[in-house]
């Protein structure tokens, strides 16, 4: 009972199916065999399908048919077609084949004309479903297309540049146009290209030449164009290229269009040989008019093409006959001058052959020679000079020969020089060193026997440096390194009259003024502003003569020094043999803020080791009631002691020693063995003072520094505590 109530249901569903021509059977998710449960769904249906015929085609369109409820997207169509009752067949072009799940329309192309139906099936897996188009009238392209090289030209030569320009500028290729002008018209579905080379009549496959004919797609369809690069075309070979275009109805065009060309990057041979109607060696130098020009050529490759400098010559061109050709001017060269020519022929392929330019020079001019330079530096004369000679040059006239150059009416060694670029030199083998005056005379003779000859040039010799001194500062000599309290207002020395001012530098810079003259041997510079600041100056004096000699004073220092030295420290040691008691050997030195002249602490004294007397005095009133210390008949001052009780009464060593220290700034006075008191036993009238005591310096004036300043009186202003 269920097996049969199941059947009727199946049955029932199948009638339904082919009724509508709208679900298929269902799809099951299950699978295997034997009993079970199963789910089932439905396939959509394509209807309606439509069908549109014009230019010999059937536009067919339908509907989309999703997949069913929870399947993957995998639904393909077939689109097929039937011709009046004829079985259904596969549909062409973009309906041929199996078309995937997003595509709704395509493009069929009969290849004969009547009443078509046309059937989309839409299948999923193992299940279909079908929909019909109702009859459309097709007109069927029976015509075939046809196309056309544009390029290359039948017949042409190219050579790569002509060739890569054919098309697209800058691209290889061969390139045309097609048409389908039939009634109706498919439209042009695609070009194919052969190329055949006839050295060998091979065929170009795309990438090699085969034997047979190889037809190649071009890239487009009405205006095409096929890559075919100039790497593969041979040098003098010939090359057939053919183009047929097909249809989208398959039909093709049954006579291919040829044009052939000749691929030729051979330049002709032309060359310029003669001038006048005679041979000749280039640059060529006449001094007659120009009237001709020729040379050979190559035959067949057309016309020889002349240029004068950068124009066309007139006439322009000259016929190249059995190898040669010749140009006779219209109006002849006559002027002076050089005159550039060139020849020219440009084959078929567009291949340029030149002979190079060849310069022909009219000169009826005597050659221009002058005597310029000196050790190749321009130079006037007459010229002096306190270097050797080493060459002389000068300007000429170029492709005028050699330079012959006389020293004293002589020939100079070597007797000749080279003119280059409208200028020559001549170094000689042997430099002139000797002081003198020298005369020299330059000529050159040209091809056409004209002689030019430069003025007599005269050069002198001379390295005898200017005699330059300075020796007096303020207008008295001096020594240097010279120092001086007052401010300067002028330098002066000797010099050589008749080399120029003298140049005085201070530092490395001109003073003001710069320069001062030489008068009967003697120069004076007074400065626009004395120079008053204390300080080291440095000056130079140095004079220039014509020959360029300099003569120089060297470096002369002048320092200004108007500060008074200072008393800068007074100091004692304890080396005798009680302490905090002065005997010997202490000592007590005194030291100054600069060096100072030791003849103006004593007179006549060098700073060597001095025998002198030490003195205490007690309760001296010039230190306040302190005891004090000083040196007799030195120009020390005093030292206040700062205490009464280093003496009870006035102490004196005769024997004691003094001396000045190497940087001459301290005075050292070391107490000598034997001490005399103004009252009795010196001993007894010294005390031992354990504590240190503030000594003060107390200077006098006389004492100076070198610049002669006489010392600030002013006491020591860094007392300290002092001890014996």
């Amino acid at each position: 009972m269920t097996t049969r109530r199941r059947r009727a249901i199946v049955a029932t569903s199948l009638v339904l199916v082919c009724a509508l021509a709208v679900n298929a059977a269902a799809f099951w998710t299950a699978s295997g065999t034997g009993g079970g449960a199963a789910t089932a769904s439905s396939l959509g249906s394509p209807a309606p399908v439509s069908v549109a015929a014009s230019n010999g085609h059937a536009h067919v369109t339908w509907s989309a048919v999703p997949a069913p409820s929870g399947a993957p997207s995998d639904v393909t169509y077939i689109v097929e077609r039937q011709l009046g009752t004829a079985a259904f067949g596969n549909a062409s072009n973009t309906c041929a084949g199996t078309l995937s799940n997003t595509t709704v329309a395509c493009d069929d192309y009969p290849s004969a004309s009547g009443d078509y139906v046309y059937r989309v099936t839409a299948r999923f897996r193992t299940w279909a479903s079908t929909a019909t188009s109702s009859t459309v009238t097709v007109t069927a392209d029976t015509t075939a297309p046809t196309s056309t090289i544009s390029f290359p030209s039948a017949g042409a030569f190219y050579n790569a540049t002509g060739y890569t320009a054919g098309c697209t500028a800058g691209t290889d290729e061969v390139c045309g146009s097609a048409a389908d002008s039939g009634s109706p018209s498919s439209g042009v579905n695609k070009v194919q290209v052969a190329i055949q080379r006839s050295s060998d009549s091979l065929y170009w496959n795309g990438s090699t030449w085969v034997a047979g004919i190889s037809w190649n797609d071009a890239s487009g369809t009405t205006s095409w164009s096929y890559a075919f690069a100039v790497g593969n075309l041979t040098n003098g070979a010939a090359y057939t290229v053919s183009s047929r275009a097909t249809d989208n109805a398959v039909n093709v065009q049954t006579t291919p269009d040829t044009k052939s060309f000749t691929f030729d990057s051979t330049a002709p041979s032309v060359t310029l040989t003669s001038v006048n109607g005679s041979a000749r060696t280039f640059p060529y130098l006449t001094n007659v008019n120009v009237t001709s020009v020729g040379g050979a050529c190559t035959t067949g490759d057309g016309a020889v093409s002349v240029t004068l400098g950068v124009n066309p010559t007139t006439p322009a061109t000259a016929t190249c006959s059995s190898g040669t050709w010749t140009l006779t001017l219209t109006t002849a060269l006559s002027t002076d001058g050089a005159y550039s020519f060139a020849a020219s022929q440009t084959d078929a392929a567009g291949n340029v052959g030149s002979s190079g330019t060849k310069t022909v020079t009219i000169d009826k001019t005597p050659p221009t020679v002058t005597i310029t330079s000196v050790n190749a530096t321009t130079r006037t004369f007459p010229y002096t000079t306190n270097i050797n000679v080493t060459s002389m040059g000068g300007a000429c006239t170029t492709s005028d020969g050699v330079v012959s150059v006389t020293l004293g009416g002589s020939p100079t060694t070597p007797a000749t020089a080279t003119c280059s670029s409208s200028a020559w030199t001549l170094t000689l083998t042997t430099a002139l060193s000797t002081e003198g005056t020298y005369t020299f005379v330059a000529s050159q003779t040209d091809a056409a026997g004209n002689v030019g000859s430069s003025a007599s040039s005269s050069v002198t010799i001379d390295k005898t440096l200017p005699s330059v001194t300075l020796t007096s500062v303020n207008g008295s000599a001096r020594t240097f390194p010279y120092l001086t309290n007052v401010n300067v207002t002028s330098v002066g020395g000797a010099c050589t009259t008749g080399d120029g001012a003298v140049s005085v530098t201070l530092g490395v810079n001109p003073t003001t003024p710069a320069t001062a003259t030489c008068s009967a041997g003697a120069w004076t510079l007074t400065f626009t502003t004395a120079l008053s600041a204390d300080g080291a100056y440095s000056f130079g004096a140095s004079q220039t003569d014509a020959a360029g000699n300099v003569g120089s004073s060297g470096s002369k220092s002048v320092t200004i020094d108007k500060t008074s030295p200072t008393a800068s420290s007074i100091d004692t040691a304890s080396a005798g043999a009680t302490a905090g008691r002065p005997d010997n050997p202490d000592t007590i030195s005194f030291t100054y803020s600069e060096p100072m002249k030791a003849s103006t602490i004593l007179s006549g004294w060098d700073g060597s080791p001095q025998t002198v007397t030490a003195r205490i005095t007690d309760d001296d009133a010039a230190t306040s009631g302190n005891d004090s210390f000083s040196v007799d008949g030195v120009s020390l001052g005093k030292v206040n002691m700062g205490s009464t009780g280093w003496a009870t009464a006035g102490i004196t060593w005769a024997n004691s020693s003094m001396v000045l220290s190497s940087d001459r700034r301290t005075v050292t006075v070391t107490i000598g063995a034997t001490c005399v008191s103004s009252s009795s036993n010196c001993g007894s009238k010294l005390n031992t003072i354990t504590a240190s005591r503030t000594f003060t310096w107390i200077p006098v004036s006389t004492p100076t520094d070198d610049a002669g300043n006489t010392t600030n009186t002013a006491t020591d202003p860094t007392s300290t505590k002092e001890q014996f």
